[in-house]
């Protein structure tokens, strides 16, 4: 019962009942507009109150009340049945859902309908009148058996709930909830939070956010002075004293002016934050003579990070499996012989990123100036639908590219990483925890200056960091073949013992990196990311030979190219990052890392019609170099298509030098060859790349846009981050793995039997919801949308099914009501020609049992159907 249970505030100390609980959560509304469960242990955030309400009644079965008033209430007979109001007609319904849909056949038929609410008296001749108006006047409405008494209480009776996930309780009586306990505290918190958000989420500049406190702080005086000056004259007319007046209204009506007071300037605001949340202060670090970055200290940022409310830290071993698919970081060999971590299972997996980027015009005379590197910081234990959340990168250092000393600034970082590795780091609540560094993501520049290996690519003789290979050999007749010695640790060691080039092999110093007993940089510390070694190192360039060499066959113009680019119906993911217009002087296709991505995955689609001869041997390059694309793309691969992944590229190389014969091959052709090695290492590349980590720098760069301030841009940037963090710990960025708003309760009555059959195979009670849009561990579901369902083999024909319906049962298991698609593999144009079916075939699948959780899109183009994968299915053996 509600009364039994006591619901806990996850942003402050506060519990109580359920209606209280409901009205105290306002005051956290600048932290966030979504609702937490309350309940201990229940991490699940809602976005309505209907949704947290029908969660706490289904899930929990704990009873809660639903307030109303009388004109909120839909009558029912005694039998619980919906009465049709229409003049006439006397038929019932089971539920209030039915009912509108009756009347609303009504309403074609041309008569006018009367609204089913007893107390309301208007009538609807129009059906989108009707509905507007039930949406508008009779929300989260209950419905009660006749007759309704005239106190305000409701006998005991079945209650439907119009936008309630889970209808169908019976609950006690109910009244209007008092209004929680006054808090000062609370008060104060909801101001700060509202400024928090204005200048530290929004990004307002601070003279604005100063602007409006201050019009805010005189407004409220106003209001103040307008209250006590009526309450004064009210009291003195009842023959209250002086003294008792002025005492009065010390008492209870002057604090209402302590929060506008207390948080009145900027200076003051700053102070609050900094005091009462999670705020850690960068520190500023000497590099010479008026040369400094600034550090946020690692061991304060963790524990921050253990207080943080919007995600918790589950410090236990990544699961295993033994059914040889890789899915993260965790199943690949470098983290499973990493003597540290075999040895402290539990310990915090850190992950580094650095990166420089312009916060200016990157043409200014100012570019170098203002060219920033950051250092980032990631936890591992989080799953990776959380990791890879922005919010979720924590800064590390700040520094001027150009002023960066290794030593100094990464010596500072290792300093700390020693001391948690070795001393590990008392967290109360938690006890003694140990963390290490599991690799330090970055792209080859980046991952270069921290390895302490040469960073000129194009001109270098030693130019990988994990073989020996040197550009002579490389560019040899059968130098991309050859295997050369790995890099190891003793190698390295040897490396810095030479004094020349040749002995030296690559290796300029010794990285700080390397003192950490967790990591070593040729011990497989440093991964690629496969976005800049392929996409923007390499794909770019051969993608611009394949098109200039079809133009030259005359399968299409330039002109053909860019009309079908620009014409072609994207699905709403690819459409902002659309491939760019091709010209004939470019010497590679323009477009970031995923526009170049979609431009490969869907460049046989865009150009079937102008594919003169499927057999061309430049056509069946380009189509090897999709397939490699789409495996390196899967976030899930079994073991068993490493060999096949190796043959693949092999074959691509081998094709590219034989039909571009004068076309050099790039240095990152060569880190293309140490891709199926890489896997085995650090699992599926998607989990190390480094875009997301890339999208960090937008804050930075916005920051610098609204400050308007680059006379510390340093300590600007870090402090507004660092307050930024702040109030993302009080909660802001709550976050739960099944979310949606709207829903209603699946009525197996009103659907075909062939649904209904689906629906009962899978096993499902009647008690489930059914919603057109879904977001499940960060990846959205909407109706229409394809999904994988079954494949025999690789690359044979797929089972696919487009969602008709999401279902969700009562204890949250997320289910997709599809109807099947047949279809053909097509070879040449690497897509899935669905079959069409005179009869709809329906089947009801739980989301653990579709092959990938990408959601598809069926383009229907050139009078047919075409089904292209995101990546490949290749979590089962090959």
């Amino acid at each position: 019962m509600e009364g039994d249970t006591l619901f806990v505030c996850r942003y402050c100390s506060f519990q109580s009942s359920f209606k209280d609980y409901i009205n105290h959560l306002p005051f956290h509304r600048h932290v966030t507009k979504k609702l937490p469960c309350g309940v201990e242990n229940c991490d699940r955030i809602f976005q309505t109150e209907s949704g947290l309400r029908s969660h706490v009644i289904n899930f929990h079965a704990i009873s809660v009340r639903q307030c109303y008033d009388k004109t909120s209430v839909v009558a029912l007979t005694q039998n619980s049945k919906f009465v049709c109001t229409a003049s006439h007609c006397s038929k019932e319904f089971g539920s209030l859902s039915l009912l509108v849909k009756h009347l609303k056949s009504h309403i074609d038929a041309g008569l006018k309908v009367k609204c089913p609410y007893p107390s309301c008296l208007k009538s609807y001749g129009l059906k989108s009148s009707l509905t507007g108006h039930l949406t508008r006047d009779h929300r989260g409405t209950v419905t009660v058996t006749e007759p309704l008494e005239d106190d305000n209480s409701i006998p005991e009776a079945n209650f439907e709930y119009v936008d309630e996930p889970f209808p169908g309780q019976l609950l006690s009586d109910c009244s209007v909830p008092n209004n929680p306990k006054f808090d000062k505290q609370l008060w104060m918190d909801s101001f700060a939070q509202f400024y928090m958000r204005l200048e530290h989420q929004y990004l307002i500049p601070e003279k604005t956010v100063q602007y409006i406190s201050s019009e805010l702080h005189l407004l409220q005086r106003m209001n103040v002075n307008l209250i006590s000056n009526l309450l004064q004259s009210h009291l003195e007319k009842e023959g209250v004293s002086t003294d008792k007046v002025s005492d009065i209204l010390k008492t209870c009506v002057l604090p209402a002016m302590q929060p506008i007071e207390t948080l009145s300037t900027s200076y003051r605001r700053k102070k609050y934050y900094k005091k009462y949340y999670e705020y850690v202060r960068p520190v500023k670090q000497p590099l010479g003579r008026n040369k400094f970055f600034y550090y946020v200290p690692v061991q304060k940022t963790l524990l921050a990070s253990f207080k943080n409310k919007s995600v918790k830290i589950v410090l236990s071993p990544p699961e295993s499996f033994d059914d040889g698919v890789l899915r993260d970081f965790t199943d690949g060999l470098a983290y499973k012989r990493n003597q540290f971590f075999i040895d402290n299972p539990t310990a915090l997996r850190l992950i580094l990123f650095q990166d420089a980027f312009q916060i200016v015009c990157p043409i200014g005379f100012a570019k170098k100036k203002y060219k920033i590197l950051a250092v980032y910081m990631s936890i591992g234990n989080l799953p990776d639908y959380l990791r890879s959340h922005v919010k979720s990168f924590h800064l590390i250092a700040l520094c001027k590219d150009r002023e960066l000393n290794h030593e100094l600034v990464f010596g500072r970082i290792v300093k700390d990483l020693l001391d948690i590795e070795k001393n590990g780091l008392y967290v109360p609540g938690v006890g003694l925890v140990k963390a290490g560094l599991a690799f330090i993501a970055g792209d080859n520049l980046g991952s270069h200056a921290v390895g302490g290996f040469n960073e000129n690519f194009s001109k270098s003789i030693y130019f990988c960091r994990y073989c020996t290979v040197d550009r002579k050999t490389f560019f040899s007749n059968d130098g991309p073949f050859l295997t050369y010695p790995q890099r190891t640790p003793a190698v390295y060691r040897e490396c810095l013992l030479g004094e020349n080039i040749t002995t030296k092999k690559g290796v300029k110093f010794d990285s700080e990196f390397n003192k950490l007993s967790s990591f070593h940089v040729c011990d497989f510390g440093l991964p690629p990311c496969y976005a800049h070694d392929c996409y923007e190192g390499f794909a770019k360039y051969d993608m611009a030979l394949f098109i200039h060499y079809f133009v030259g066959e005359e399968w299409f113009t330039y002109e053909d190219l860019n009309n079908c680019i620009e014409s072609f119906p994207y699905s709403e993911a690819h459409r902002r990052d659309k491939p760019q217009p091709f010209e004939e002087k470019f010497k590679h296709v323009k477009g970031k890392a995923w526009s170049i991505h979609i431009l490969i995955l869907l460049f046989p689609l865009i150009m079937k019609n102008f594919i003169l001869n499927a057999e061309d041997e430049v056509w069946k390059c380009f189509l090897l170099l999709a397939e490699i694309v789409e495996i390196l793309c899967s976030p899930t691969i079994h073991e068993s298509y490493v060999p096949y992944l190796r043959g693949l590229i092999f074959e691509y190389i081998q094709n590219r030098i034989k039909l571009f014969p004068t076309v050099e091959l790039r240095p990152k052709h060569h880190y293309f060859m140490h891709y199926p090695e890489l896997i085995l290492m650090f699992g599926p590349l998607m989990r190390v790349w480094t875009l997301r980590f890339e999208s960090k720098h937008c804050f930075f760069c916005r920051c610098a846009k609204f400050s308007r301030q680059f006379k510390n841009i340093l300590l600007s940037l870090s402090v507004r981050h660092e307050l930024h963090q702040a109030f993302i710990r009080c909660g802001s960025d709550g976050f739960s793995s099944l979310q949606y708003t709207k829903s209603q309760a699946f009525l197996f009555e009103a659907f075909c039997p062939e649904i209904q059959e689906a629906v009962r195979g899978a096993g499902l009670s009647l008690s489930i919801r059914a919603c057109c849009k879904v977001s499940f561990k960060g990846t959205k579901y909407c109706k229409g949308e394809i999904l994988a369902l079954n494949q025999s083999y690789y690359q044979e024909d797929i089972v696919f099914g487009r969602i008709s319906l999401i279902l969700i049962t009562p204890d949250e298991s997320l289910f997709f009501l599809v109807e099947t698609l047949q279809s053909i593999f097509v070879p040449h144009i690497r897509a899935y020609s669905v079959i069409g079916s005179s009869l709809p075939h329906y089947k009801c699948v739980k989301h653990n049992d579709i092959l990938a959780y990408f959601p598809l899109h069926n383009y229907k183009i050139h009078n047919g159907s075409y089904i292209r994968l995101k990546h490949a299915l290749i979590a089962k053996p090959l």
